[in-house]
């Protein structure tokens, strides 16, 4: 079906090519900064992930791998935001002798706007295939494009934000259902689904999941070819298995967890679906953008579907309408959890564990909803009615990228070669960068250590990532606070005679031996940044009081344990506070177990007192003194009177998220955890 193929071209062509100038000139002028220039300025939000991803992204393109992040181990490329597919491509002209990393983030930003006009034409395509309608096509397609809640995320995620270009997958489906001889439409769609996992791991998931289910409900459909579509659907099964497989190949790095403990606080709520009709105020990047245009047009296409079937009247291409429908609202009851609740389908496919933000299926059913809808009413509806709803929606759209680019920093790319930082002797080798401040100023210190980090090659050490390993962020814990103890695990991967960076606007260094290198930088050898081992005895010095002793060795075998096997609250201690003051500030530190606990992040601890909460920490998980297996947990408290105080273990988790749970009335509460948690050697300072 191509665009260029009618008699009357000129025509067909006219408000296609109108509808393509208004979405550039429409985009000119919003992103004016980023278009015009767009090797000058880096467009991330307000958060740290933007700013992260670009880093990612730049550190690939210039050095091939990512592991400028999580030192000593690095990351491997494929769990890093760092558009892997372009990065990569970057790094490889690089290697032939074509170096244009001074200029990978200009080429990032023509890629990501350039996404628009190939999703708009194949937006046109694939409502021209419904209905002849070139005005309304165009139109349309505007507003599907520009109002696309995948867009925001080319502020964050600029792997997730190719997702804007879901309707050439559609296209092509629809391609491949209509005649025999499909060879390049079908190779097509297996390499997007292919490339869409090496741009971002989710982009990859939700197009095979949406070439999958498609072709599915077609070998349901239509006997005479069920195997044809049958087979169809493993142009979205193998590319998942090459994914799955490379990641395994890859990936050398210690313990990760099976699970994510944010499963259901990423998922699809109703606010995010009717934000508009609530007037909430509601985070862009949460906001489905189900705006008043989407409604009126899913209305509409209710009323003529009833009013079809009553008429019994034929509407063409139906079954693709449905199959759209189908996976649409498969993919927006996953985000709600509807599935996922069902918890013999996590045991079945446990990678489905890892997709953390379930909002994201609500990008696909977008499309998914809207495309077909918009071409059904087309065919039924007078244009008088239909033009003032997508005019409306335009206007819509463009509030939308407007607020987009309104969330935008517009700082300075220092990535560029001139905003290398000159002051560091470039033949000094350096093994690592640390970013040393408070939380306040934490995005200033980070910029700076990225540029560092970037221009000199040098890994940074107290970076995150979504997926790190968990047992390598204890182990690496070992270089920013006091241990028990030093693993090999760790240590042999460092020389400790070489020296560390530290980036700091905090002029009071607690370091010896510190070189000031200039403003707000320092460096000092990596055996001088480390603290000096300490032991169980000499934390037990100035303890005010000791509440329950361990063997010097926090050993599992310890008879003075604290073992917490259930998921409600529980009682780890309760002690007579007859030594201390109602008018001083304390801490009570313990002793966590860490290794490989999947549960640690779902649990807060408070210290109560006559039920009062006279002390908590949200973070069970945070340690100031570590011990490879073990993490010393610090919980701040006043008491209020002489009465006995609890120091308790809640899960913030009210009830089971399992329909089995309840359908069987299973208490929450009464449910054993698959990792007991382990507690020992309770202490209590003074607060300093």
């Amino acid at each position: 079906m191509n665009l260029i193929n009618y008699k009357t071209k000129q025509i067909k062509l006219t408000p296609f090519l109108i509808g393509m100038l208004v979405l550039v000139l429409t985009l000119i002028i919003i992103f004016h900064q980023f278009i015009l220039t767009p090797n000058t300025y880096l467009m991330y939000d307000h958060g740290d992930d933007g700013l992260k991803n670009y880093y990612l992204f730049a550190w690939l393109a210039k050095y091939g791998n990512s592991n400028g992040l999580n030192f000593p181990f690095g990351e491997i490329v494929l769990l890093s935001d760092s558009v892997p597919f372009i990065g990569s491509i970057i790094y490889f002209l690089k290697y032939l002798g074509f170096d244009i990393t001074n200029y990978s983030i200009a080429i990032l930003h023509i890629i990501l706007f350039g996404c628009y006009p190939i999703s708009y034409l194949y937006t046109y395509k694939t409502l021209e295939f419904f209905n002849k309608n070139a005005i309304i096509n165009s139109i349309g397609a505007l507003v599907i494009v520009l109002g696309c809640p995948v867009n925001s995320r080319i502020l964050i995620h600029f792997g997730l934000f190719f997702i804007i270009l879901t309707p050439c997958l559609l296209y092509l489906i629809i391609k491949a259902t209509q005649n025999n001889k499909q060879t390049i439409t079908l190779s097509s769609i297996f390499f997007l689904n292919l490339i869409g996992f090496y741009l971002h791991g989710y982009t990859g998931t939700l197009w095979a999941g949406t070439t999958i289910f498609i072709f599915l409900c077609f070998s349901i459909a239509f006997k005479k070819n069920r195997y044809k579509y049958l087979s169809y659907s493993f142009l979205g099964v193998i590319p998942t298995v090459i994914y799955t497989l490379s990641i395994s190949l890859l990936d050398n790095h210690l313990w990760r967890s099976a699970h994510t403990t944010i499963l259901y606080d990423f998922r699809i709520f109703f606010k995010n679906i009717f934000h508009k009709l609530y007037f909430e105020d509601i985070y862009i990047h949460d906001s489905l953008q189900f705006n008043y245009y989407f409604w009126c047009i899913i209305i509409l296409t209710f009323y003529i579907l009833v009013k079809s079937i009553k008429r019994q009247l034929k509407v063409k291409h139906l079954f693709i309408y449905i199959s759209f429908y189908t996976v649409g609202a498969i993919f927006l009851l996953y985000g709600l959890t509807f599935f996922i609740r069902i918890k013999t389908l996590l045991v079945l496919i446990p990678q489905l564990e890892q997709i953390r933000d379930l909002l994201r299926f609500g990008w696909v059913s977008f499309f998914l909803f809207l495309i077909p809808s918009l071409s059904l009413i087309t065919n039924k509806v007078n244009n008088k009615i239909l033009a003032p709803i997508l005019i409306f929606g335009f206007f819509e759209a463009i509030n939308y990228q407007h607020n987009i680019y309104e969330h935008s920093e517009k700082n300075i790319n220092i990535f560029q070669t001139s905003e290398k930082n000159l002051h560091i002797n470039s033949n000094e080798h350096y093994a690592t960068i640390y970013g040393f401040n408070d939380r306040s100023s934490y995005h200033e210190i980070i910029k700076n250590v990225y540029n560092i980090s970037y221009h000199y090659h040098i890994p940074c050490i107290n970076t995150y990532l979504s997926r790190r390993s968990k047992e390598e962020i204890f182990l690496q814990l070992q270089l920013l606070i006091p241990t028990l103890e030093r693993s090999d695990e760790l240590f042999s991967k460092i020389d400790l005679d070489k020296k560390i960076l530290i980036y700091s606007l905090d002029k009071d260094m607690r370091w010896r031996n510190i070189e000031v290198i200039s403003s707000n930088l320092y460096s000092l050898k990596l055996r001088d940044f480390i603290s000096p081992l300490t032991s169980i005895n000499e934390l037990r010095k100035n303890a005010k009081l000791n509440l329950q002793p361990s063997d010097l060795k926090l050993s599992l075998s310890n008879p003075n344990n604290i073992i917490v096997d259930y998921l409600g609250k529980q009682n780890i201690i309760r002690f007579k506070p007859d030594s201390l003051s109602t008018t001083e500030e304390y801490q009570l530190t313990f002793w966590s177990y860490n290794y490989h606990q999947d549960s640690l992040g779902n649990n807060r601890i408070q210290i109560t007192q006559n039920n009062k909460v006279i002390g908590q920490t949200y973070y069970i998980d945070q340690y100031d003194v570590i011990a490879r297996k073990w993490g010393r947990v610090n919980v701040p408290f006043k008491i209020i009177s002489y009465d006995s105080v609890e120091l308790n273990i809640m899960n913030p988790i009210k009830s089971s998220p399992y329909y089995y749970d309840k359908v069987f009335d299973i208490p929450f509460e009464k449910k054993k955890r698959v990792q007991p948690l382990i507690f020992s050697e309770f202490n209590i300072y003074e607060n300093d």
